[in-house]
This record gives structure tokens, sequence and C-alpha cells, in this order.
């Protein structure tokens, strides 16, 4: 199963205590997954496709919750992006989904055939109602990446203006959202991962959140590992490459025989640095018995000689 599905398996065992919460819930399932179908006579009917059967299960529970009528839980085949199947949650009962479609807002109170786009008055004035549209737009419509391959969160709809609302509602709890138009949905995600972690948190998939931070601290060790290791590398490459310098710079004192006119304890340093090429400063100092600047200096010298000489030989540098 899917990092996303593992969310979804989670938000699905989410208790709803008020009925307000999940009125709202199925409200953002009608705007994300809701069809309405016309029948014979006028009857209406109410549908609801879903791509799990976790997510299907819980609509048939919260309609069975909310109005007290046994939906219709089917399966239903689906060749479409490789999927072999769907999930259908349908109410046939005319009176039960002419309510569900006044009650969701979307119809008029006065149960009328006019389609609004506005949510019915008074709904989502909690916090707890907030959450659990959230919540339920993202079982309806929503999917979150694998945190180990990257961070993306995001919720797709049919609907323009349920897109605007649920960007409206992320942005009124700081979480930084981009929209997206992608052929004939509209697509609200979410990139940083501090950002999709509150949003787990805000829709309360805890064990998710607690799973997705493991993961960031993971790869946070490994990239400073990672970093610590490539630092180390290109210093011991630098220190090698400069200890090849000054050997071969010593070595064209010893050659011009000017090797001798070098003071005693520059000549004690130049021989332990041919003798200990591999040696690092420090190395060289315990040797010397000197301070680590003071073999950094006294090579420093040497190559100083070493150029200077060469220039007024007309030996290229």
């Amino acid at each position: 199963m899917s990092f996303s599905m593992n969310v979804k398996e989670e938000l699905t065992h989410t208790d709803i205590k008020r009925d307000c919460c999940t009125l709202s819930e199925l409200t953002a399932f009608s705007r994300m997954v809701g069809t309405m179908e016309l029948g014979s006579g006028g009857a209406l009917s109410i549908r609801f496709d879903c791509e799990s059967v976790i997510v299907a299960k819980r609509i048939f529970h919260i309609v069975k919750k909310l109005y007290d009528v046994s939906a219709e839980l089917s399966m239903q085949d689906h060749k479409k992006l490789g999927r072999t199947h769907r999930y259908r949650v349908k109410v046939d009962d005319n009176t039960i989904a002419r309510k569900i479609l006044t009650d969701t807002g979307v119809f008029l109170e006065d149960g009328s055939y006019n389609i609004k786009a506005k949510l019915p008055h008074g709904m989502l004035e909690r916090n707890c109602c907030i959450k659990a549209f959230i919540r339920g737009a993202f079982l309806g419509g929503g999917s979150l990446s694998d945190p180990n391959k990257g961070y993306h969160m995001e919720f797709v709809t049919r609907d323009e203006d349920t897109a605007l609302l649920i960007n409206s509602l992320l942005k009124s709890y700081q979480i930084n959202v981009r929209t997206a138009q992608r052929r004939d949905v509209s697509v609200i995600y979410v990139k940083e991962r501090e950002h999709i972690i509150a949003l787990l948190s805000l829709m309360g998939a805890h064990g998710a959140l607690l799973q997705m931070e493991n993961v960031m601290v993971l790869k946070d060790v490994r990239n400073k590992v990672n970093r610590v290791v490539n630092c180390d590398t290109a210093n011991v490459s630098k220190a090698m490459n400069a200890a090849g310098r000054q050997i071969d710079e010593i070595k064209y004192l010893i050659d011009s025989g000017n090797f001798q006119k070098l003071s005693d304890e520059l000549k004690q340093t130049a021989e332990a640095r041919i003798n200990n090429p591999g040696a690092t400063l420090q190395e060289m100092a315990d040797l010397l018995d000197v301070t680590k600047s003071g073999v950094n200096h006294r090579l420093r010298r040497i190559s100083g000689i070493a150029r200077r000489i060469k220039e007024s030989e007309g030996v290229l540098l």
C-alpha cells in the first residue's frame, strides 16, 4: 500500500463526534467525488465514485449515520490509468438524495433544481468543521507522495469554486499552497515539508505525521554525513595536492644545488616532508616538535624560495 493510501486509511478511522462535522466531511465528498443523477419521472439519486474501498466505506457509514439509510456500495470495473476497479456509493432514495444535496449546499434550500456553489449558511464556522471538510477533500481527491522520494501533497477537484474554497481554507491556517490547472481539473498542492506536516496534523493523521518526521530526520542525518564526508574528502585531496607540490619544490632545490643553502630548520622540515609525503600538518608538527602553524610557515618559506629561484633562472612555474 502506498504512503498516500496509508494516510487515507488512518483518516478513515477518525472518529467524528459532532453531526455538523460529519456533514462538513460529507459536503467535501459531494464536491470532490459526488455526482447527481436524474432518473425517470424526475427521481433523484446521488453517487460517490472512489478509487479506494476504505474511502467508499467511510462515505457509506457517514450517510448511514446522518440519514439512517443504507446506501448501495458496489465495485465498478475501471480500466483507465491502469486501475482495474473503482468503488461506488449510491443513494437511490429520491427524498434522501434530495436532502443530501440540499444539506451539502448543492441545491438551494427551497429544494429546487437550482445548483449553487456556496456552502449552506453556518457551515464551516467552527474549526472542527473546517478540519472535517479538509479531511473529506483529501480522502475524496487528495494524494501524498512517499516522503522518501519527495515532498508533494495535492487536492484534485473538478470544480474551480471548490478549488478556491480549499485554497482559502488552507491559507487561513498559514499553509503555503499553490494552484495549477491540469487538463479539466484544478489542483491545489503543497511542496514544503513543514507545511505538509502542518496539514497532516490539521486533518488528524498523526501516525503519518510521525512517520514523515522520522523520514525527515533520517534524510537530514544522511545529508549531514554526506556533507562531512565530501568536505573531508575535499580537504584530504587539497592536502595531498599541496604536499605533492611541496615535494616537487624541495626536489627542485636539491637538484639545483640550492638545498644546502636553506637554514637548518627549513632543511629539517623539507626532509620530514619528503620522508612523510602523506602526513598532515599536525602529523608533521608532532614529528618536528613544533606547532602546526610553525610547520605551515616553514613550508611556505621553502615554496617561496623555490619560486624565486625558478623565476631568476627563467624556469617555468
